[in-house]
């Protein structure tokens, strides 16, 4: 006769244990994704400058690996007892950085320092009050920062801008409008820019354009690309921000318009810079 075999029932003891294990993994593996998430997450930082009386905040974004791109959200807030004009950073950067895209402030890099200076409509910050820009920056450097070596100061001289195209003389500027069609009540039209160079060579390049509040950004191909409430703001990607003398570049946006006869070429002031 066959004997019969019977489970041995599952001790309290047992079923502790296998608790205790299942734990630890799930310890285990929520440190390591807490890890990856810390890698490419976000940061954020508080630098105080008791001289100027100007507390300055970000936080910081990055992705891409060797070169990184990291995205700064400033914030510059007036603590002292008077209001702030004209203000302006000078933030050193790595050897190998370049700017890639920014908004709401005047940017570029002179002499391995990122020069961040205010616009016409935020140069001004009264007591107890901010204002607030983004900038992105591409390098090498793992876990950059903005803190070190940061200045600012409340006297600034103001660029030459003698020539339609604002901060950089010796660049034409040309709109060609290529197609443009009904749709959702309105109209999308696409244009081509191209930038002509008939000066010193450029490095990098950023193309700001008015636009009326009915007008709404809908694509752009070859440019980074920014949406403010009354402004386009385009500049160079990696791989066309250099322009030679007597030498061009060209991209394409498009846009949503309520009329077909929007036309940047007569109906919106450009600067590029």
């Amino acid at each position: 006769m066959r004997k019969i075999r019977r489970k041995k029932p599952i001790t309290v003891k047992k079923l502790l244990l296998a608790f205790i294990i299942s734990l630890t993994v799930i310890s285990i593996g929520y440190s390591k994704l807490s890890t990856n998430l810390e890698i490419k997450g976000k940061s954020s930082l508080v630098v105080n400058n008791e001289e100027e009386d100007l507390k300055i905040e970000y936080q910081k974004q990055y992705w891409g690996e060797n070169p990184y791109t990291y995205q700064f959200n400033v914030t510059l807030t007036n603590t002292s007892t008077s209001p702030k004009s004209n203000w302006t950073l000078s933030i050193p950067m790595p050897s190998d950085a370049k700017l890639v895209s920014f908004w709401s402030v005047k940017a570029q890099i002179v002499d391995g320092n990122l020069i961040l200076k205010n616009e016409d409509y935020n140069g001004e910050i009264k007591v107890d009050e901010s204002v607030s820009f983004g900038i992105q920056i591409e390098t090498s450097q793992k876990g950059f920062e903005l803190k070190e070596g940061m200045d600012d100061s409340t006297e600034v001289e103001e660029e030459p801008s003698d020539t339609p195209s604002g901060g950089i003389k010796n660049v034409e500027i040309t709109y060609k409008k290529d197609s443009s069609w009904p749709a959702d009540g309105g109209y999308y039209i696409m244009y081509t820019v191209d930038i002509l160079n008939k000066g010193d060579r450029l490095t990098e390049w950023t193309l700001k354009i008015n636009k009326p509040s009915s007008v709404k950004y809908a694509n752009s191909w070859n440019v980074n690309y920014v949406e403010q409430e009354d402004m386009l703001v385009f500049s160079n990607v990696s791989y066309n921000g250099v322009i030679e003398k007597d030498q061009s570049i060209s991209f394409q946006f498009q846009v949503f318009s309520p009329t077909e006869d929007y036309d940047p070429t007569t109906k919106l002031i450009r600067e590029i810079y």
